[in-house]
């Protein structure tokens, strides 16, 4: 079920429709586009909320390649592992029912 809340960035409010989070969990997520907007807007010296806005979407962008690239790694390893473990219980198992 879809939500719709109001929230304020850069003093204009919006509202935005989500699925799954509070009112409050939205607010810090705007919060945080405000902040990373501001922290860019020191960073290159742009009041252009336009381009502001624009490089804002492109930096969370990146964070996210970034993260999902991490958490692919993460993954992989973790299921080699899996692997692994499951040939090594069978291994002891298979020993251990052979050496009766």
């Amino acid at each position: 079920m879809k939500d719709t809340y109001e929230i304020e960035i850069r003093k204009r409010r919006f509202n935005v429709e989500v699925e799954g989070m509070t009112h409050m969990e939205v607010n810090v997520l705007a919060k945080e586009v405000e902040n990373r907007m501001f922290s860019i807007e020191q960073k290159y010296g742009t009041p252009d909320t336009s381009r502001l806005a624009v490089l804002t979407a492109l930096e969370f962008a990146m964070e996210l390649t970034q993260l999902r690239e991490t958490f692919d790694i993460a993954k992989d390893t973790a299921e080699k592992k899996i692997i692994e473990l499951d040939h090594a219980l069978r291994s002891a198992v298979d020993s251990a029912a052979s050496g009766r």
